[in-house]
């Protein structure tokens, strides 16, 4: 657990993740929920959610692209599940406290296309075919899957705006906001890499990415420079001059 805005040398502050905010509490529902109808449901139903619905890259990156949407809603393995649900509980309820619900829900579905997008780009070199998974039998592939993307979108977000935050983790280990996203980030990330995910830790390095970007406001930026290069295209296109004392601009 994590404690806020304690006063050095007392154990009083407020708990961030202690109770899930309601939007959190959808997202890890929805997550649980779908997990276990994986669980019960017949092994070559299973299969054909493995092969259809979570992300084979040479399949989402062209004639299956709903993939990229798809594939975070399953889990194909339990400690993904967890790991995922942990971070949305507590890093979603604190962003969600911050920026409101529905917010943080576009913030996380943000990252995790903008994750799987990467992930599905990557895996056409590093595994076109997927990858294996607990839930499925021995040998068989299945698509890569899961919400970690979203969830490292969220504590992306959580560096920004919890950055100068003082926390304390678990009563003890004192730390600032910023430095806590980047300590988990980097453990979740190494983990990855140790395990030879290497598809999912670049979904992940993205998904944070995304966070980042949106909840420090450059990706408004973006869309503001998208915006204005738009409307150069047309003003060439259109021949669009400026006239007149007003500084209106006429067509040509």
């Amino acid at each position: 657990m994590v404690r806020s805005r304690f006063e050095r040398g007392s154990g009083s502050g407020s708990w961030i993740g202690a109770r899930a905010a309601p939007g959190a509490l959808a997202l890890v529902a929805t997550l649980g929920l779908l997990f276990l109808a994986l669980v019960v449901m017949p092994e070559s139903l299973r299969g054909w959610v493995g092969q259809h619905l979570a992300l084979i890259p040479r399949r989402g990156i062209g004639r299956e692209p709903w993939q990229i949407a798809t594939a975070g809603f399953f889990h194909f393995s339990l400690s993904a599940l967890v790991g995922s649900l942990i971070s949305i509980w507590v890093f979603g309820t604190a962003i969600e406290q911050r920026i409101g619900r529905q917010r943080m829900w576009l913030l996380f579905g943000a990252a995790q296309l903008a994750g799987m997008l990467t992930m599905g780009l990557a895996g056409l070199v590093l595994g076109p075919e997927g990858t294996r998974e607990p839930l499925v039998s021995p040998g068989v592939l299945v698509g890569f899957s899961g919400a970690l993307a979203g969830a490292a979108g969220l504590i992306g977000a959580f560096g920004v705006h919890y950055g100068p935050v003082p926390l304390r983790l678990f009563g003890a280990i004192e730390m600032r906001g910023r430095t806590l996203a980047l300590f988990v980030l980097g453990v979740s990330v190494v983990s990855g890499l140790v395990h030879h995910d290497w598809v999912l830790a670049i979904g992940e390095i993205v998904g944070a990415l995304c966070g980042w970007t949106i909840a420090t406001g450059r990706g408004l930026d973006l869309a503001t420079a998208w915006h204005r290069l738009h409307l150069w295209r047309l003003r060439r296109r259109y021949k669009v001059i400026p006239g007149g004392r007003d500084s209106k601009r006429y067509l040509n």
